[in-house]
């Protein structure tokens, strides 16, 4: 594993409400597994449904359903160096998750 992964938080102000431990990377692209925590429960069914539309056809529903998500303020937090960004890509399917995300540079 490369020092860019390991163990990411996902925040929402100073809560955290989920742990993403790494366990793969691909092109800028992590897959990790997925520890919600008490704080995830109100999103859990918004990103059930960018798992369920993450594949499919429908563009204007993933960028409806990509809007929700950016309302909401959410950060990654990469905890090695505390590099933190609020744009990203994040799919949540149950304990799996996949997310990319974006540092300016």
């Amino acid at each position: 594993m490369s020092e860019s992964t390991g163990i990411w938080e996902l925040r929402q102000g100073e809560t955290v409400i989920g742990r993403l431990t790494v366990y793969d990377e691909d092109v800028g692209w992590y897959s990790a597994l997925f520890e919600p925590k008490p704080a995830f429960d109100p999103h859990r069914a918004l990103f059930a449904e960018g798992a369920a539309i993450r594949t499919g056809e429908d563009a204007e529903r993933w960028q409806a359903w990509n809007e929700r998500v950016r309302q909401l303020g959410l950060q990654l937090v990469r905890l090695s160096d505390s590099a933190s960004t609020a744009d990203f890509l994040l799919y949540i399917d149950g304990r799996d998750a996949d997310f990319r995300p974006r540092f300016n540079t």
